[in-house]
């Protein structure tokens, strides 16, 4: 099919994200030989595809390996990704392979740059996965500022969200 490249890479991490790991594989291949040379393709999105499938896959510590790439790019406006979404995805990354200072530390980068983030999704969930990291670590009175900063910012979700009742 002849799609746009923003559609392309935005289905290929859809699928990622989503568990159709074989469909994202397939994508991502399709990608890496359409795009050689196109360093948004090589060196954020595929990073960010190819760690999404490894974490869903079990395999955190090959999403972390991958996810190292894209550390010069996870500032970058791509018009395609939003900003820090590989950061967030190397926290959930870190958090799986049991690195929970390290997690902390990528969900604080999106957190601490909230005009990036925008309204995006991933500014508040930065904060829960933070919450999360921060628990792990035996921080107790910094997660729970985190999980109540995280439920401050969704209080007005639908409260049967899954996401929104566990935080809770």
């Amino acid at each position: 099919p002849n799609h746009s490249l923003r559609a392309r890479l935005l289905e290929t991490l859809a699928l990622a994200r989503t568990g159709h790991l074989e469909q994202a594989r397939q994508a991502a291949d399709a990608l890496r030989r359409d795009f050689p040379t196109n360093t948004i393709v090589q060196k954020y999105g595929l990073p960010l595809i190819d760690g999404a499938v490894k974490l869903l896959s079990g395999d955190a510590d090959g999403a972390v390996a991958i996810m190292k790439t894209s550390l010069n790019y996870d500032l970058a406006y791509t018009a395609i990704v939003q900003p820090l979404y590989p950061a967030y995805i190397r926290g959930l990354a870190y958090q799986r392979a049991g690195q929970a200072s390290a997690a902390a530390g990528e969900f604080q980068k999106v957190i601490l740059r909230r005009g990036l983030v925008g309204r995006g999704v991933i500014g508040p969930l930065a904060r829960l996965q933070l919450a999360r990291a921060q628990a792990s670590m035996g921080d107790v009175a910094s997660a729970a500022g985190s999980y109540q900063a995280f439920l401050d910012l969704w209080h007005d979700a639908d409260p049967d969200i899954p996401l929104y009742t566990a935080a809770k």
